[in-house]
């Protein structure tokens, strides 16, 4: 439900100085049909990230198994055998986008060389952050930190991303929650423009644009949740309804550089934003992208980005390189707020 508070307003264009995006909020566009767009559901009787099905995909490189409740061994599957009893599994993309036996390439293109990960998340199907315990949450972003640190041990590697993708809208091929992790041998062109970013803004302002960030936020109505270590922010120009960053509150240039503290309070932050999320918006798909720090650069502040699909970019943004976005930032930021509000008082 729209909150009546925001009445509708005229277009507005934005321009983002540090992403380069140019957006136009138009509120009206949203009484176009379909504008919700729901996840995908499927059930669990072929899921091969299922426990009992291990054998459906390669041998775990990572395994998490909880003893005790608590302690987590680490571990992996040995000599063609399949551990089931596990509370977080990482295993090869049995089709990757890159892969650490490749042999030549042409002239003017990258090397392939590269790993491609999933992280199933917890063993069970229909696990979500909303209704999951602060703890399940964290161990796969500490998987996520062991698997990104062997990556970056690799000299070859210059750069490692973490994503997910949830729902069919978001491209998901598998509706078991998992992550995915790459270790590539060259920095992809979007975190090349972030560096440059970080650099010119620096020596203009004199200043990290996400340090200044949070503050701007809560000026300027976009703050939706604060912990210890991060705020929820919807950005000035946002690309897609209801988009969220999550940023470091102190500088920090890598999420593989996380401490066991700051793991904690991310966790926190998830479950109360798709808490939010599911009151404002019900299901729907989304993907979620880390940004750090290419290997060796330091000038750079983490941060992960949310983009809830439940609109489409179609002819005008695929043919412009600009976006129109038909909730405003404020408006999201306003709507996740109330609902955090909301979840906290009962």
């Amino acid at each position: 439900m729209i909150d009546q508070s925001f009445n509708e307003m005229e277009s507005e264009v934005r321009f983002d100085d540090f992403t380069g995006r140019v957006v136009i909020v138009a509120r009206g566009r949203r009484k176009r049909p379909h504008f919700y767009r729901e996840e995908f559901k499927e059930d669990n009787k072929e899921c091969p990230f299922c426990p009992g099905r291990e054998n459906q995909t390669p041998r775990a490189s990572l395994l998490y198994v909880l003893e005790g409740g608590r302690r987590i061994l680490k571990t992996f599957d040995e000599n063609g055998l399949r551990r089931s009893d596990w509370s977080v599994r990482v295993f090869p993309n049995m089709f990757p986008a890159l892969n650490t036996r490749v042999g030549s390439f042409r002239p003017g293109s990258f090397n392939p060389y590269g790993y491609h990960e999933v992280v199933v998340e917890n063993p069970n199907h229909l696990w979500s952050y909303e209704a999951a315990e602060p703890r399940s949450i964290e161990l796969p972003l500490l998987a996520l930190l062991d698997r990104g640190k062997f990556m970056e041990s690799d000299e070859n590697v210059k750069h490692v991303a973490i994503f997910k993708n949830h729902g069919r809208e978001a491209g998901a091929s598998i509706a078991h929650p998992h992550y995915q992790i790459i270790g590539s041998s060259f920095v992809p062109p979007l975190i090349s423009k972030e560096l440059e970013s970080f650099s010119r803004i620096i020596q203009v302002h004199g200043k990290c644009y996400f340090c200044a960030l949070n503050a701007e936020a809560q000026e300027g109505g976009r703050l939706v949740s604060t912990g210890e270590c991060f705020t929820v922010i919807t950005p000035f120009a946002s690309i897609f309804p209801y988009e969220c960053w999550i940023v470091p509150k102190h500088h920090a240039c890598s999420f593989l550089e996380s401490s066991v503290e700051a793991i904690s309070d991310l966790a926190l932050i998830l479950k109360g934003l798709f808490s939010a999320y599911k009151k404002v918006l019900g299901s729907f798909s989304f993907n979620m992208v880390f940004h750090s720090r290419p290997v060796g650069y330091r000038d750079f502040h983490w941060h992960i980005e949310i983009y809830p699909r439940i609109a489409v970019h179609a002819g005008f943004e695929l043919g412009s390189g600009a976006y129109i976005n038909i909730v405003a930032p404020e408006e999201a930021a306003f709507q996740l707020r109330q609902a955090l509000q909301a979840s906290s008082s009962v």
